[in-house]
């Protein structure tokens, strides 16, 4: 740590132990060359390859595990540019060494912006094969499409551990899509899938609700950005409900409407893990966000409401006003871009000294004006936790201005 050279060589196994007490290690090039024997003591291994000149680490970490017995966790994690076809080659190379227990290592590989295309899904996939203990693969934001897909499908299967897969900003379509669906039902681990972004469509969302039912483990979804309207919304919710251990749900930027929203709220009752909801920008309107007002409460665990960039107006504001102090959870709540004006800030400045986890609220851009400043600054006082206020983009005149400064005097930050 202080510059000086330290002969890791000569340190005792004991004190190796110590350094590392949860038996996880990272090794590296020189590490592993210094620690091959005392490291034999430890059942748990990390490999972190960051550079694209890592062959020679690479190469000495299969020596090391060769020479380890007692290895029982080896965790490989692939991470760098440049990286596709020097991740299959070393992969190639390494399974010619036949001592090498690469099939037990857990394996996280992370490719993300690496322009990989439809025909070099076929190396990616094979990259794959070789990896037994897939755990966590990133691909996100490359040109993939349906084929590719087709490709990656074939052995993602086979992955038995895989615990996180996110396939967002790619080209999948529903096609593409459906592929996915037809392996997810083997992924019995999988916690955390995100296919925002990839053109799902009603047709893939009535695809994945086809297999969602089976995935127990899965906690987080991102359909983000994908034109899934009601009909597709109807076929999640009809299987949502039995995903018990869900905490995270981004349906943001999306064409749910108000049918979507009385769909989705049928379920949520059901979802009491459910900690992280994002409905925002999806043209809910009043009748909408007063048929999601009267199921929230239901939502127990409920951390993260975000209705932004919707058309909630007064009737809207008032009916989650009467939910709102419900959800003891509830710490950030994002109702920015609506149309509640000042008659929807009184109505929730009413309740928000209820509110008593609340720490983070947007009410940006909504036409506030003065009245509806002056209403939130005499109870913003009151909310212990509050931290954020974010009142920007509004109509607040002069003296709305100066009551909020004042109030933010004794309590929470208030962007104007």
């Amino acid at each position: 740590e202080t510059g000086a050279r330290c002969d890791l060589f000569r340190l005792p196994s004991g004190l190796i132990g110590r350094l590392w007490p949860a038996e996880r290690v990272v090794v590296g090039l020189r590490v592993s060359q210094n620690l091959r024997c005392e490291l034999s003591e430890h059942a748990g291994k990390i490999v972190m390859m960051n550079r694209p000149d890592a062959e020679n680490e690479f190469k000495n970490l299969v020596n090391l595990v060769a020479d380890i017995r007692r290895v029982s966790h080896l965790k490989v994690v692939f991470k760098w540019k440049g990286g596709l076809h020097e991740l299959d080659r070393l992969l190639r190379r390494a399974a010619l060494i036949r001592r090498a227990p690469l099939e037990r290592a857990e394996t996280h590989i992370d490719l993300r912006r690496e322009k990989i295309r439809d025909e070099e899904a076929v190396m990616l996939a094979r990259v794959l094969r070789a990896c037994k203990g897939l755990a966590q693969l990133d691909i996100r934001r490359n040109n993939i499409g349906s084929e590719g897909i087709r490709k990656l499908a074939e052995v993602l299967g086979e992955c038995k551990a895989l615990a996180r897969l996110d396939l967002s900003s790619n080209y999948i379509s529903m096609d593409g899509v459906g592929e996915i669906a037809g392996v997810l039902r083997q992924c019995k681990a999988l916690a955390h899938l995100d296919l925002s972004s990839t053109g799902v469509g009603e047709e893939g969302a009535a695809r994945l609700a086809g297999v969602l039912g089976d995935c127990k483990a899965l906690a987080r979804l991102g359909l983000r950005n994908n034109c899934i309207g009601a009909e597709g919304v109807e076929h999640l919710a009809g299987v949502l409900g039995g995903c018990t251990a869900l905490t995270h749900l981004d349906l943001c930027n999306n064409v749910l409407r108000n049918d979507g929203a009385v769909a989705l709220s049928g379920v949520l009752g059901s979802c009491k893990a459910l900690a992280y909801l994002n409905l925002s920008s999806n043209m809910i309107d009043d009748a909408g966000a007063k048929s999601l007002a009267t199921n929230l409460a239901g939502c127990a665990a409920l951390a993260r409401l975000d209705l932004g960039s919707n058309v909630i107006g007064v009737e809207g504001a008032e009916s989650l006003a009467v939910v709102l102090p419900k959800c003891k959870n509830l710490s950030g709540f994002f109702l920015d871009c609506n149309r509640i004006g000042d008659a929807g800030v009184n109505k929730l400045a009413e309740v928000l000294r209820e509110c008593r986890a609340l720490v983070d609220l947007d009410l940006g851009a909504n036409g506030v004006g003065d009245e509806g400043a002056g209403r939130l600054a005499a109870v913003v006082g009151e909310c212990a936790t509050l931290t954020l206020l974010d009142v920007s983009g509004n109509k607040i005149g002069v003296q709305g201005a100066q009551r909020l400064s004042e109030a933010a005097l004794s309590t929470c930050r208030i962007l104007t």
